[in-house]
This record gives C-alpha cells, sequence and structure tokens, in this order.
C-alpha cells in the first residue's frame, strides 16, 4: 500500500488522540475483574470529551473505550453501567 489510508493520517496527525489510545491500551490493560469497570469506561470517556470541549474545539471527536482484560479467569463482572444500580 503505497498511500497511508485518509483515517489513518487523520488519526496519526492528531498526537493527543493518539496518545490517549495508546495510553488506553497499554497501561489499561486488566489482569484482575474490576466489578467497577463500565463506571470507570463512562468517566475516562466524560474525561476524553470534557478535554476535547475544554480546547475549544468546533466538533468533537467520538472516544471509543477498549477494555483489554489479561486475567486467567473469566470475567463474570458486569459489562453494562446499568447494572451497577441497585434500582
Amino acid at each position: 500500500m503505497a498511500e497511508k489510508d485518509k483515517v489513518e493520517k487523520l488519526f496519526f496527525s492528531h498526537r493527543d488522540i493518539f496518545a490517549d489510545v495508546f495510553n488506553c491500551c497499554v497501561f489499561n490493560g486488566r489482569q484482575a475483574v474490576d466489578s467497577l469497570m463500565p463506571a470507570r469506561v463512562l468517566n475516562y470517556n466524560i474525561s476524553s470529551y470534557a478535554k476535547q470541549f475544554g480546547s475549544g474545539a468546533d466538533k468533537l471527536y467520538p472516544v471509543m473505550t477498549i477494555v483489554l482484560y489479561f486475567g486467567q479467569k473469566r470475567w463474570k463482572a458486569s459489562r453494562q453501567l446499568e447494572d451497577l444500580f441497585d434500582l
């Protein structure tokens, strides 16, 4: 492939976005089940949008958070935020 994909060019041209994705994938890989992971993901997403909003951006870039779990046991904790509420 002689020419980079347009999306790839755009992605790598925004170093702050690339850094957020890199930090998420490398430093937030999980080896233990975290029962509050949906809330952590929500907090991370809100923080990312707040950072974009605070920078004076005209439009917001979508935030896609991926949780990597490297544990030996099966993940049995909730994967949805709504399951954390006692309603």
